[in-house]
């Protein structure tokens, strides 16, 4: 192998040539008060081997594979009722949502050993999501640099504050044609001002969508066109039902994929009591929560170790196979008592019941 293929010493920086900037590390927060940060850190590195594992790549890039041919030879092989056609409807966004877990170890080039490996599968998987490798890993990075933040991409999904059960089921009810393309700045943030979703508090003031140009390279572009039209063929049985194409592959990425991911998102780093945590006030911190217990959990929320997401923020390009170990050796029983839940239905209860709260908080600084 040679060293142009082989990944840097702790696993975390692709080298800029590729367009694909190096991964920043967490500013120092988020662990109890007293455990500093960059200490931690160190001793993991020090610690653990950053070498990815090829066989548990290989094994989690068969498994998504295997449940799309399931899928796919299943959804031709039953009745087309409508029961059996929302089953599969339901199933190809469960298994786009699978891959987008590959498509995250990859941008990290945490999943293989060789670079040029992570780089060739991580633009395949990302066409088959209709995504640009290069897009997804720089705006990734960017969520590792701001997380908690304001400059975070992701930060409206979790920067929120909610007055009741139904501004929550609103919240996360309606976004779903929120986050392909540029539909997030014109759909989803015109219709919450139309809506009055900003002036009831709902939104954190200054809260805002980041959006960044890329130049999507001609490769990817390509890679998208022949994977979706390889798709296209797939799904409408050699194009004998087109619209079996848009209506089980395109639209499940937009009413199942996207929530899941959304909803995951804010469990993962959004309060669930304004009385421990928010992104204001007297309680305010970053959070990064780690739920200890995938039982159950793991096809809505959870595929390859996922849950343990404090540990994934304080060594980002660790593989995804060694952060339990970073859990269980280093982290559990340093983390915040809220960055630590049992699994992510119990965070969805907790979100459920969140405390009505008439304070309308201020936006967080991007230095948070």
């Amino acid at each position: 192998m040679s060293q142009a293929d082989t990944l840097p010493e702790d696993g975390l920086a692709p080298r800029e040539e590729d367009g694909l900037g190096p991964h920043a590390e967490d500013a120092e927060d988020g662990l109890a008060p007293d455990d500093p940060i960059d200490s931690l850190r160190r001793e993991v590195r020090a610690a653990l081997d950053f070498t990815p594992d090829n066989a548990y790549a290989v094994r989690h890039l068969a498994y998504a594979v295997v449940q799309l041919a399931v899928v796919l030879a299943a959804f031709h092989a039953t009745p087309r009722t409508v029961p059996w056609l929302v089953v599969w409807f339901v199933a190809f966004g469960l298994t786009q949502y699978r891959f987008y877990f590959l498509l995250h170890d990859l941008c990290h080039f945490a999943l293989f050993r060789g670079r040029r490996t992570n780089l060739a599968w991580g633009r395949i998987v990302a066409g088959m999501l209709f995504n640009s490798f290069q897009s997804f890993t720089a705006v990734h990075t960017r969520h590792h640099r701001e997380w908690g933040t304001t400059g975070d991409p992701g930060s409206p999904e979790y920067i929120v504050r909610f007055r009741g059960l139904g501004e929550v089921l609103l919240f996360f009810g309606l976004p779903v044609v929120g986050v392909v393309g540029r539909l997030e700045v014109i759909v989803w943030l015109p219709l919450k001002r139309a809506l009055g979703l900003e002036s009831r508090g709902v939104i954190v003031p200054g809260v805002e969508t980041t959006s960044a140009t890329f130049r999507v390279p001609k490769a990817e572009i390509a890679t998208i066109v022949v994977l979706q039209g390889l798709l296209f063929v797939a799904v409408s049985g050699g194009g004998a039902r087109p619209f079996d194409y848009l209506f089980f592959w395109c639209l499940p990425v937009l009413f199942v994929f996207v929530p899941l991911a959304r909803l995951r998102m804010y469990l993962e780093h959004g309060p669930l009591d304004y009385a421990v945590s928010d992104y204001t006030g007297d309680n305010a911190r970053r959070i990064a929560r780690t739920h200890t217990s995938g039982f159950l959990t793991a096809p809505l929320f959870s595929y390859m170790n996922f849950r343990y997401h404090r540990e994934h923020h304080l060594v980002p390009g660790l593989p995804s196979a060694r952060l339990p170990e970073v859990y269980e050796r280093f982290t559990r029983e340093r983390l915040h008592p809220d960055d630590r839940a049992g699994t992510y239905l119990e965070s969805l209860g907790r979100l459920l019941r969140l405390p009505r709260s008439g304070a309308r908080p201020a936006a967080p600084s991007r230095s948070a």
